[in-house]
């Protein structure tokens, strides 16, 4: 921190607003890893067929 040459009193604003930003990131990551599970499962189980392709069982389970 010493590096960038901020004044002593802004030091714990930039900490803390930097922390906020990792966790802001964090979270978009995960949204975006359950929102692409979520496409890949709703593509999986389209009702559509393609020549040759055989669906995946469905269990009544």
């Amino acid at each position: 921190m010493a590096d960038l040459e901020l004044p002593e009193s802004d030091i714990p604003f930039a900490l803390l607003f930097f922390k906020v930003g990792m966790e802001i990131g964090q979270l978009m990551f995960i949204a975006a890893v359950i929102a692409a599970v979520a496409v890949v499962r709703l593509v999986r189980y389209l009702p559509f067929r393609v020549p040759g392709h055989r669906s995946p069982p469905r269990w009544n389970g």
